[in-house]
């Protein structure tokens, strides 16, 4: 993206401020597209904790609380972060 680049001194996601760090706005007028870059250490995404429910290929169900710890694109990568229950 050839972008013109500006700094963000306040950052808002869904609606709840947030601090960020090393925060810019890249817009491409060519293509009207536009990028934010961010450091979040308190607000981040991947420290959020989902609760997950899961049917096997075998008909056996799992369950368990993970964190997200990669995202690229529309692939994710969830990490247990506590012991995984499961039944037949």
């Amino acid at each position: 993206m050839d972008a013109a680049v500006n700094t963000i001194v306040k950052l808002w996601v869904n609606g709840k401020a947030v601090t960020a760090e090393a925060a810019t706005l890249e817009v491409d007028a060519g293509r009207c597209g536009w990028r934010v870059r961010a450091r979040l250490a308190r607000h981040s995404p991947f420290r959020q904790r989902f609760g997950l429910s899961m049917q096997l290929g075998d008909g056996r169900t799992a369950h368990g609380r993970a964190v997200l710890v990669d995202a690229e694109g529309e692939d994710v990568l969830f990490e247990g972060d506590d012991l995984l229950e499961g039944g037949d």
